[in-house]
């Protein structure tokens, strides 16, 4: 074999590992990088357990020791009860990516360490946080907002009757009012960061809304209300909350539909409620909070955003 060949060919090879290693450690990130969450807790007796989620390049085999948020630590619940054997050498993750893993931790808060005042008003709410990892290494961590308060126990006047949702970020919500009441607000948390990633119509079509109440005893859901569920949120019925129809009034047996709708480009997760505020005929206040519980989708080219505005890869 020509000599120059050989050693050409072995250059070659060596330009193109180089190449490859240059490419992947581009590729990786500096720290973990949180999410953004949107989530609205409420106190517990004993304690309060949060999820977060958060990316970490594939060769880190670190762990979250714990967590201080403002002061407060917050440790990972462990899986002292499970009877499933793990092989911690197994890379324990929610999602794969070509470079990174999507990881979760819930962390667990003792509730006498949340700084709540008697006020029933109070809300604990964070938007940052230290988190410490079992290699030594600590990051401060942006980790969207998470408000923490005691549960109002105020009686409601809705009864709920039927709930759906689909994984295209759609979900609605049907209620019949109990008694005459008077619909004053229709609030969600955090309406700063949230109202271009959140929709929410208000149907109030009470003659088809109560065909629903032969679900008592007919299972089957009428064609058009999947079909209103399939529909984009211009042309589902109802109208927008933003559209100045607050206060409503209701009288008793009217039906009503919330369909809420969350933007599937987004990168966050939500847990937290919408709130629907009003007065009954004594002019009693109410509260019923409708829950929404919606995880993003989350593609390669995502993960590139969503690293590319909370701290990059290697340059």
């Amino acid at each position: 074999m020509n000599v120059k060949i050989f050693w050409a060919g072995i250059l070659i090879v060596l330009i193109g590992w180089g190449g490859n290693f240059i490419y992947y450690e581009s590729k990786q990130i500096e720290q973990p990088i949180f999410l953004d969450h949107y989530y609205e807790m409420h106190l517990n007796e004993e304690k309060v357990d949060i999820t977060f989620y958060y990316l970490t390049n594939k060769k880190d085999t670190s762990s979250v020791n714990y967590v201080d948020i403002n002061g407060v630590d917050a440790y990972p619940i462990s899986d002292d009860f499970s009877f499933v054997w793990v092989d911690t050498n197994t890379p324990q993750f929610e999602q794969e990516f070509s470079h990174q893993y999507l990881k979760s931790i819930t962390v667990s808060i003792p509730s006498d360490s949340i700084p709540l005042e008697n006020s029933r008003d109070e809300v604990w709410t964070f938007g940052e946080m230290d988190v410490f990892f079992s290699d030594g290494k600590t990051i401060h961590a942006d980790i969207g907002k998470v408000a923490i308060s005691k549960r109002r126990n105020i009686p409601g006047v809705l009864e709920s009757r039927i709930g759906s949702s689909s994984n295209q970020g759609v979900s609605e919500q049907s209620f019949v009012a109990t008694e005459p009441i008077t619909i004053n607000d229709i609030l969600f948390p955090f309406p700063e960061d949230l109202s271009q990633e959140l929709f929410v119509k208000i149907d109030l079509d009470h003659e088809k809304l109560k065909k629903l109440e032969q679900l008592m005893d007919n299972p089957d859901i009428p064609k058009w209300y999947q079909d209103d569920l399939n529909k984009n949120r211009d042309d589902a019925p109802g109208i927008s909350i933003s559209d100045n129809i607050l206060p409503l009034e209701l009288e008793k047996d009217d039906w009503v539909r919330l369909l809420m709708y969350t933007d599937q480009t987004r990168s966050s997760y939500f847990y937290f409620t919408f709130k629907i505020i009003g007065t009954s005929k004594e002019d009693e206040p109410f509260l019923i909070e409708v829950p929404i519980i919606d995880h993003p989708y989350l593609n390669e080219e995502k993960i590139k955003e969503i690293i590319a505005s909370k701290g990059g890869e290697n340059n």
